[in-house]
């Protein structure tokens, strides 16, 4: 998937969950921005992508250990996400916005990146690849429609939950 669908999926999934907790503005927006910066985490394994060009210093090592779509692609990968943030929700209950929504962005790439056809490593670190039934071209037509159809649905939904929000103080 294009970083700019990575991106629409993590802010949907966001809007979504926004919707179903119903937190502070506040708390929203953190989650929300928590959940983009989460759609580009698993990416950081490759350093042309474009979180890893903006911190190289961690993608170069991870890129050279574990390669592209490796553990950070897998279900290994995310159970090992789900623990950390378990954790840190439970000594930093404070940070459980931060890092929830940055486990429900990278959920969401790996989901992505499931629907294409090159797939993902889900059995990790089994590197056979596993792709979605129903998997469209990286770039092609039917990503440009999603990336859409996400973008606008997730800015309809964000608005919804503040003016909602917003009428309730």
């Amino acid at each position: 998937m294009k970083y700019t669908t990575h991106i629409a999926t993590g802010a949907y999934l966001g809007a979504v969950v926004t919707t179903i907790v119903q937190p502070s503005p506040l708390v929203a927006i953190t989650f929300m921005f928590a959940s983009i910066f989460g759609s580009l985490l698993p990416d950081i394994d490759h350093p042309k992508s474009w979180l890893g060009q903006r911190i190289p210093m961690l993608s170069i090592p991870i890129s050279a250990i574990f390669g592209h779509r490796g553990i950070t692609h897998s279900l290994l990968g995310a159970l090992l996400h789900v623990a950390l943030t378990f954790t840190i929700n439970l000594i930093f209950p404070i940070l459980s916005p931060l890092t929830t929504g940055i486990l429900i962005g990278s959920i969401s790439h790996i989901i992505g990146d499931w629907l294409t056809p090159s797939g993902i490593p889900l059995l990790w670190p089994n590197k056979e690849r596993h792709a979605s039934p129903a998997m469209f071209e990286i770039g092609g037509i039917h990503e440009s429609i999603l990336c859409f159809v996400l973008s606008v649905t997730s800015i309809y939904i964000f608005i919804s939950y503040f003016v909602n929000a917003l009428s309730e103080v």
